[in-house]
């Protein structure tokens, strides 16, 4: 019994299978970019609004440009380097407020914030708002193809509610734009 069990195993061991092998070759991964670029007429994104007065409205453009070849759905915007501190212990941007609008191509209608009327205050905003979604906008920007650009407008609003006391206060603060892929 054993010399059989042996004997089999033998022979199944030495049988053969034809094979052949092909290389599919030449198969190369490339990432796509995603660059955002300042296309604002000035080229700077910095602004200096100097003599603001209680009731003023001012406005800051921005023009971003997609310069990568990935397709951008989310826009994210938040305020960096804030430097907000004075004398009265208080801070002006959690009383200055904002209303922005954009467009993504210049034959494309304008979107707005939903708060165009009742505008909310530049602290509470600008901490990571999504500048093509619907959650802010009455309609989405969509996409911003490569080699578009998006334009916005951002007024602030000082209001009339700011006293004596806000006399010769400065506050700065730089828009941080983030620019990410269609998922």
């Amino acid at each position: 019994m054993t010399v059989t069990v042996v004997s089999v195993a033998a022979v199944g061991a030495t049988r053969a299978y034809f094979t052949s092998t092909v290389t599919s070759e030449g198969n190369t991964f490339s990432t796509g970019t995603i660059v955002l670029t300042d296309e604002t007429e000035t080229g700077a994104w910095n602004t200096v609004f100097n003599n603001i007065k209680p009731g003023d409205r001012v406005r800051k453009w921005v023009t971003i440009k997609n310069g990568g070849s990935l397709d951008i759905d989310y826009l994210t915007l938040k305020a960096v380097n804030v430097d907000d501190t004075n004398s009265l212990g208080q801070h002006l941007f959690d009383n200055v407020t904002i209303s922005a609008t954009g467009r993504v191509g210049s034959n494309d209608p304008a979107y707005f914030t939903d708060d165009w009327h009742n505008p909310p205050i530049v602290s509470a905003w600008m901490n990571g708002a999504d500048m093509l979604d619907n959650s802010y906008y009455r309609a989405p920007a969509g996409v911003i193809h490569p080699g578009e650009s998006y334009t916005m407008s951002f007024d602030f609003i000082f209001p009339t509610t700011l006293g004596n006391e806000w006399q010769n206060i400065t506050a700065t603060l730089d828009l941080e734009f983030t620019g990410e892929q269609v998922h």
